[in-house]
């Protein structure tokens, strides 16, 4: 009889645990119902794009140029460049972001890395919008620009001017690139264990990227864990076997003797 009186017990346990859980769930199903949240629905007034962008326009133009990490005029321009790429149509229930805001979100994210919870308050787009935006406008960027600005020289007279502006500049003869890597905490994703553990106790991709003698980017490359060291990210780029190659498909001038060897 006691027996039967425990798992009597035990089955209504199970069965309010149930009824509870099934009425959480609902709870958290009516209240997606509200499509915009009040505060969020207000962006237009009092986001930061809309208030304190324009102070700083006006205003501040250092300031301006640290929010963005670029001037009101180059903003301008790659704003021109993106627009058609990342404007969306209005609809029925609402007005779209603006591409200018698109960007104005990408950019201060890449500018700080702050959180998509962080810019959701700041601009007053959810962050579920704002992961799609960064994503969506960085591809933009990226797709316009990568032609004329992330590009190694083609020709052999190509290699040799960017050498004499090394040797002018830096007072480095025969440099055609200054290598480098950064490791770029990310959060860690899901069942990678210690695959991203950097040295530095975080989470990481490593950014290797080929520099040229007035800080421009010719050849980048981003995806390697944060685990490995910079040479090993190096020995397997493609950068490194395209240098290697005995076919020369970078098309580099033929070795030479530094300067002051080729006068004895």
């Amino acid at each position: 009889m006691a027996t039967m009186k425990k798992k009597k017990a035990v089955a209504a346990f199970v069965l309010l645990q149930e009824f509870l859980e099934l009425d959480e769930i609902q709870k958290k199903k009516r209240s997606r119902k509200v499509w915009v949240r009040p505060w969020i629905a207000r962006r237009q007034q009092r986001g930061c794009f809309h208030q304190l962008v324009p102070e700083l326009e006006l205003e501040d133009e250092t300031s301006y140029f640290n929010y963005f990490r670029m001037d009101k005029k180059h903003f301008g321009i790659l704003s021109d460049l993106v627009e058609s790429r990342i404007r969306k149509c209005d609809t029925a229930m609402r007005a779209s972001i603006k591409p200018e805001e698109r960007l104005a979100v990408t950019l201060r994210y890449l500018a700080t890395g702050e959180s998509f919870k962080s810019l959701e308050f700041q601009f007053r787009i959810s962050r579920t919008a704002i992961s799609v935006i960064v994503v969506e406008t960085c591809h933009a960027i990226f797709n316009v620009l990568s032609k004329e600005f992330l590009k190694l020289p083609s020709t052999p007279e190509g290699w040799l001017h960017l050498s004499s502006i090394f040797e002018k500049r830096w007072n480095f003869p025969n440099g055609i690139g200054a290598v480098d890597g950064k490791r770029i905490t990310i959060q860690q994703p899901g069942m990678s264990g210690s695959h991203y553990y950097d040295y530095k106790g975080h989470n990481s991709l490593i950014l290797l990227a080929a520099v040229g003698p007035q800080y421009e980017i010719l050849w980048a490359d981003v995806g390697a864990n944060g685990r490995v060291s910079d040479g090993t990210v190096w020995q397997k780029c493609a950068l490194k076997q395209a240098l290697a190659a005995e076919n020369n498909p970078l098309n580099l001038p033929q070795p030479r003797l530094l300067p002051e060897l080729s006068t004895k």
